[in-house]
Formats: C-alpha cells, structure tokens, sequence
C-alpha cells in the first residue's frame, strides 16, 4: 500500500520557482503563475509543427480556447507572455555554454557558439530567417 505523504507528493502540482501570489500570500503553482499547460502546450505545438507565427496563433481557434471560452484578451495576454518568456530565455534552450572558440584566424578576437541572450529579438514580428540572421550573428 502506498503511503498518503507519497501519495499528496505526486499529487502535488509543480511550482511557480516559489513565486508569492501578492493577493493571498501563498506559493503560486507554476500553472497559475504562467498560463494552463493545456493551452501552453498548444501554443508550443503550433509553433513546432504548423509553423505558427505570433499573429497566426492569435487569430487561430485554439482547443482550450473553445473548451473553456476563454476572452481574446486573456487569450492574447498569455501569448504575449510566452513570446516575451521564449525572447527571454532561448539562449537557454541551446545546451552548450557560451564559449570561446580559438582558432588561427581568431588569436585577437571572441566569437561566442550563441547568443548570451536573445531578448532584443522582436520575435512576434520578424520571420524565422530574420531571427536565424540574428541569433547567428551573434
């Protein structure tokens, strides 16, 4: 038999990395803090697999989005946070450190793999050419 603490540790949902709620006081869930994983995980495959640009997943008919009748404001509102989120963050979503590579031809100067961050990229409004150009310039 399974002991209940084990069991209510499962059960638990994932943390906002300790986040406050400032209205209540108590630790927001990381679902609370961000956006429903349902409706995040659809912006995720939207973007993976139809190619979905920023204004293509806001005028597109999402599942949770008729399940839930959610308002577009509020639907708009976590796109934008998950754009502003994945501007933030890429860099983290490439698994090497930033290094320094040294070669021949570059004895005096420091050419980075990647970027340190990508957050100056406008990821709503430029295509993933304009975007690739940028992360590799850097």
């Amino acid at each position: 038999m399974i002991n209940e603490k084990v069991v209510s540790i499962i059960l638990k949902k994932p943390g906002a990395e300790l986040a406050i709620n400032p209205k209540t006081g108590k630790t927001l869930n990381a679902e609370d803090a961000l956006m429903p994983y349902e409706f995040l995980d659809e912006i995720i495959w939207r973007i993976e697999n139809k190619h979905e640009k920023y204004d293509d997943l806001v005028c597109s008919k999402f599942v949770y989005e008729e399940k839930m009748q959610i308002s577009k404001e509020q639907k708009i509102e976590w796109i934008d946070k998950f754009f502003n989120r994945m501007s933030k963050a890429h860099y983290k979503w490439l698994i090497f450190p930033p290094s320094i590579i040294v070669d021949s031809q570059s004895i005096n100067s420091a050419v980075y793999r990647q970027p340190v961050t990508s957050g100056r990229i406008n990821y709503k409004g430029n295509s993933s050419d304009e975007i690739s150009f940028i992360l590799n310039e850097n």
